[in-house]
């Protein structure tokens, strides 16, 4: 039996490295599931295109531009303004 999402409920999910890979994969799993997403990576365009993916889900995406090797950037990440 699958449980229902209801606003309360839905869970608020921050993704490092979602332009690719599994970070990408895990991105949409989440929103599959009806969470709240908030992806970062060091490559916007890629970020953007995800962002079209998870709108099948009808998902709050927000994508942040954040470098993981760069500590400042990471350490900025909780600041920046959401694309």
């Amino acid at each position: 039996m699958k449980q229902q999402i209801t606003e309360t409920s839905r869970r608020t999910v921050v993704i490092t490295g979602a332009s690719s890979g599994a970070g990408s994969a895990i991105a949409l799993a989440f929103a599959k599931n009806g969470d709240r997403i908030v992806i970062a990576s060091r490559n916007l365009k890629a970020l953007e295109e995800l962002v079209n993916e998870c709108a099948i889900y009808k998902t709050e995406v927000k994508c942040l531009v954040c470098d993981t090797s760069d500590y400042r950037s990471v350490i900025n990440l909780p600041q920046q303004q959401l694309i």
